[in-house]
């Protein structure tokens, strides 16, 4: 569901093996809009972290992300907005070449292991986004 937009992949089923224009040009553009969308939010939560890490708190007890385990979210934020911009960048590369042809995706349709492959690839750039917001989010709580 968070790789398609849909419900079940019966909508990619479909698109491969009675392609019509309009259909697959609509589809291809939500899920490039997506990924896009989701490649700039995951830069702003990258830049975000990166500003965090590299200052000082403006005031220790108002603002008290300088802690061991804030910094070690902080990171953990970093490295997984990192890791969501390069797949969703790939997956968007990849994506607009995949329905350039449609027999790449008529193969990935073929096998249950590529569509299973493929699906966590696609879903993996948002889960990434997922985990670095409640890791910096996390970071900032007072307790840590």
């Amino acid at each position: 569901m968070i790789a398609v937009s849909k419900s079940s992949v019966e909508h990619l089923r479909h698109l491969a093996e009675c392609p019509i224009k309009e259909e697959w040009i609509a589809h291809k553009e939500m899920v490039v809009n997506r990924f896009e969308n989701m490649n700039v939010t995951a830069g702003l939560v990258l830049t975000t972290s990166a500003v965090f890490i590299s200052t000082n708190p403006p005031s220790q007890p108002l603002m008290p992300y300088a802690s061991h385990g804030s910094y070690i979210l902080q990171v953990s934020s970093f490295v997984a907005a990192l890791i969501s911009l390069m797949t969703g960048t790939s997956v968007l590369i990849v994506y607009d070449t995949c329905y350039a042809n449609n027999r790449i995706l008529k193969s990935l349709m073929q096998s249950r292991s590529r569509r299973i492959c493929c699906l966590i690839l696609m879903a993996y750039p948002s889960l990434a986004l997922a985990v670095s917001t409640l890791a910096l989010m996390t970071g900032k709580l007072p307790s840590l």
